[in-house]
């Protein structure tokens, strides 16, 4: 792949812009059948792939009035086709479980994708995970 201009925040992506691992994943509802207990959420990893990170400000408004502040997350990645892009996924870098909010096609030539997320709860307690 030759480097080249695919949107107008990211000037170039070249081979080596495709610098961090990060892991594609699903999630599902494991059942626990014992009395009282809590059902958990399973994660499990469709692919490790390299990725392209860039952060962008994230501003919810209702009525003109801005109620939320926060960053999106988006990973550019080459798409691959063993990836059902239909299903709620999730990615997990750094420790840290993103939710997938959007993905879209970026690409002229249907090699790359962006998907944007949104960081979510703890990782080791599973908060928000749903």
């Amino acid at each position: 792949m030759k480097c080249r201009s695919i949107q107008k925040n990211i000037n170039k992506v070249c081979v080596g812009d495709f610098n961090k691992r990060i892991k594609i994943q699903t999630s599902s509802i494991k059942a626990n059948n014992s009395p009282n207990a809590v059902s958990e959420v399973a994660f499990q990893t469709l692919a490790n792939v390299w990725a392209l990170i860039k952060t962008a400000s994230n501003r919810e408004f209702i009525d003109g009035v801005n109620i939320e502040n926060g960053l999106n997350t988006d990973f550019y990645v080459r798409y691959s086709p063993s990836i059902n892009y239909e299903e709620q996924l999730w990615i997990e870098y750094d420790n840290n479980r993103f939710k997938v909010k959007n993905i879209e096609n970026i690409d002229a030539e249907n090699k790359i994708i962006r998907i944007r997320c949104i960081e979510k709860g703890d990782k080791s307690i599973l908060a928000n995970a749903r």
